[in-house]
């Protein structure tokens, strides 16, 4: 690669009350002339898939700020795979979603 990407912080565990969203940050090196890609997964109890903007459950997708209902998401494991044109592909570590009773 060309470039080497790295994360300079990567998402935490989050935890809210029904009716709050969630939120997710991650920020990772950007190299000049490079642009960032980013995708953020959840765990299906058997492999990653990558999630889908979805009206009341998952926002921002593609972005470095995932955002989530947390009412709907509840217990969801996530990370974020972030990419760029000759650039290693890099892995965040996992965050939770925890509702609050």
């Amino acid at each position: 690669p060309d470039y080497t990407l790295r994360f300079t912080t990567n998402p935490s565990s989050n935890s809210a009350q029904t009716g709050n969203v969630s939120i997710y940050s991650v920020a990772a090196s950007t190299p000049t002339g490079a642009t960032l890609s980013y995708r953020w997964q959840r765990w299906t109890g058997s492999a990653w898939s990558n999630l889908s903007n979805t009206a009341g459950v998952w926002f921002n997708v593609t972005s470095p700020t995932l955002k989530a209902n947390v009412a709907v998401a509840n217990a969801n494991t996530v990370r974020v795979v972030v990419s760029a044109t000759g650039a290693n592909t890099i892995t965040s570590g996992n965050a939770t979603i925890t509702l609050l009773p």
